[in-house]
């Protein structure tokens, strides 16, 4: 039993620093805060917390744990490193909450984006208005 609880520490602590390195490597904000240093954020995640976690966790705990991260090996994206990070709050009762949002950068796009749509539909309108009275003039 103690074989399977090494390779699931391991495993998640090796998949806690991909994740934290797939944040640094797309400049994604964790928290509020850009990540600068991976092993500021590794620090937040006791080891004697983890072990303690997966402990007591039970058998069908560990299978969603399991299942977790393997979801996180196969494909890294925003959305499964959050819900890494959120069993391990929920479920390993962590007492670091850590949500990933997008970059500086995409957030700025995002904006844009949406002000880009609201001056579309706005044009749009004035568009039909200027066919309508075109439309009676000839």
């Amino acid at each position: 039993m103690e074989t399977i609880q090494v390779k699931i520490e391991t495993r998640l602590q090796n998949n806690l620093r991909a994740a934290l390195e797939y944040c640094l490597k797309h400049n994604l904000v964790i928290s509020g805060k850009t990540v600068i240093n991976v092993e500021d954020y590794l620090s937040l995640f006791n080891e004697v917390r983890i072990k303690e976690g997966i402990n007591n966790c039970s058998k069908n705990r560990r299978k969603k744990l399991v299942k977790s991260l393997r979801r996180l090996e196969y494909k890294q994206t925003l959305k499964s490193i959050n819900l890494f990070f959120h069993f391990l709050h929920t479920k390993l009762e962590l007492s670091t909450k850590i949500k990933i949002d997008k970059s500086l950068k995409e957030q700025e796009i995002d904006k844009l984006r949406k002000k880009y749509q609201d001056l579309k539909k706005v044009t749009e309108e004035a568009r039909i208005i200027f066919k309508e009275s075109k439309k009676d003039f000839y």
